[in-house]
């Protein structure tokens, strides 16, 4: 009998996004937006947040982090972990034919990203396999579950996928004609946050940051 021991957990729920949530709400924040070295083409509120300053945190999107925090409270207990608490959180806006590069979250313990305006089949979330640099004598015969390179989930509107913030992730190319918008988001466990408030742990800025990218081809911090 084959067992199948130490499964990755990823979750992937709906969520009911508010009316006025749409890209003129986003291209509102014009004051805390930018570009991101990891989407080709696009905007972005990653690099420009100031202090405690979240997406997420905004008065108008708390409906939608009450039900991505109720997400990931059912994630912690179907995998037992202990609780965990949003930290750092911002939003992509990713134009036609751009993409997002290769990274993972450091410093988070489960990472999420909730389409707030995606056309499905058109630019798809990647999982790169976490073992692959172990399995250097593996030859595959057939793609299955337990030598898979990659995992492929669609991104389309209205979804939430939580995955483990080690995991190398990436898109293919948007061969959408619209723009599409995710908020993206890192947590950590809330005793972590609670005994370490003399710690900025959510700031992007922070040497302690809840949130730091690295791309895979570069091996540089982004």
């Amino acid at each position: 009998m084959i067992y199948s021991l130490f499964p990755i957990p990823v979750g992937v729920y709906t969520i009911d996004i508010p009316s006025n949530i749409d890209e003129n709400f986003f291209n509102s924040l014009e004051d805390i937006s930018g570009n991101h070295g990891l989407v080709t083409k696009g905007v972005s509120s990653h690099d420009t947040v100031k202090g405690n300053q979240f997406l997420l945190d905004n008065e108008q999107l708390l409906e939608i982090k009450n039900q991505i925090q109720t997400c990931v409270n059912e994630y912690t207990r179907s995998v037992g972990l202990q609780p965990l608490v949003i930290t750092g959180s911002w939003f992509n806006i990713m134009e036609p034919n751009g993409e997002v590069l290769a990274h993972q979250h450091r410093g988070s313990t489960i990472s999420g990203a909730f389409y707030v305006q995606s056309e499905a089949n058109t630019c798809p979330f990647i999982l790169t396999n976490p073992y692959n640099d172990f399995k250097i004598l593996d030859i595959p015969s057939e793609d299955t579950q337990f030598n898979s390179k990659e995992a492929r989930i669609d991104s389309q509107t209205g979804r939430l996928i939580l995955f483990p913030s080690y995991i190398m992730h990436r898109t293919e190319t948007n061969i959408s004609n619209s723009n599409r918008i995710v908020i993206s988001f890192n947590t950590l466990p809330l005793q972590i946050v609670q005994s370490n408030k003399q710690v900025d742990l959510s700031s992007p800025h922070s040497k302690n940051s809840a949130h730091q990218t690295y791309s895979n081809t570069t091996g540089g911090k982004r």
